[in-house]
């Protein structure tokens, strides 16, 4: 999973500056965009934000690093391969293209946080849309819910082999472990019962 959220964070950091940059600046970007996407994980525990494809990290704090380190490595040669001239970065001696390139990324940041906000309003405002599920279906599993199917069987069997694990961070969790507890105890009881009512049968009935 780290291999691939790696290999994610080198392709979207290196999206702004394709056509722009070479090969080995291209790594350096895969580098130090790997680094960032590191980190914006840790943002998401912090806050608690809900977010399980890691979206904003690998696209939201990727993509804008990458317009930054655009504005910072593009080379005037690469484009003049196709006849294109431009007047390339920092490091080419035009420093205004890092302010042009954090104009751009602030702007395109603020565009898609407002768009999707409302977006969301308006869908959590529609019934069948709402964003969260309840408790109960998350709980039990949201694929159990909306598909009545487990993606992924191993869930279940962690979850009865070692439950504590389920228990440490999510409310959720914690309720599921109280639930099987409170479970166990009743059909504890209620097995009690059933053998309190049974008669002794003697060997010699048992022979017969």
């Amino acid at each position: 999973v780290g291999f691939c959220f790696g290999t994610m964070a080198e392709l979207v950091c290196s999206t702004p500056g394709s056509g722009f940059i070479s090969i080995r600046v291209s790594v350096l970007f895969g580098i130090c965009g790997s680094i960032c996407v590191y980190f914006g994980r840790k943002v998401k525990k912090i806050f608690q934000i809900d977010d399980a494809f890691d979206i904003f990290a690998q696209h939201g704090i990727e993509g804008f690093t990458g317009c930054i380190f655009t504005g910072i490595f593009a080379q005037k040669s690469i484009p003049e391969l196709d006849l294109v001239s431009i007047r390339g970065g920092w490091l080419d001696g035009y420093w205004m293209q890092v302010i042009y390139q954090l104009a751009f990324a602030s702007a395109g940041f603020v565009w898609s946080f407002v768009v999707t906000l409302i977006i969301l309003l308006v869908m959590n405002n529609i019934p069948g849309l709402s964003l969260r599920t309840a408790l109960k279906d998350e709980i039990e599993g949201i694929n159990y819910d909306q598909f009545n199917e487990y993606t992924h069987d191993y869930i279940e069997l962690q979850r009865d082999l070692n439950p504590t694990l389920y228990s440490k961070q999510s409310p959720a969790n914690r309720l599921v472990i109280e639930k099987r507890t409170d479970l166990m105890h009743v059909t504890q009881q209620q097995n009690d019962t059933r053998l309190g009512k049974l008669k002794p049968i003697s060997v010699i009935t048992n022979a017969w």
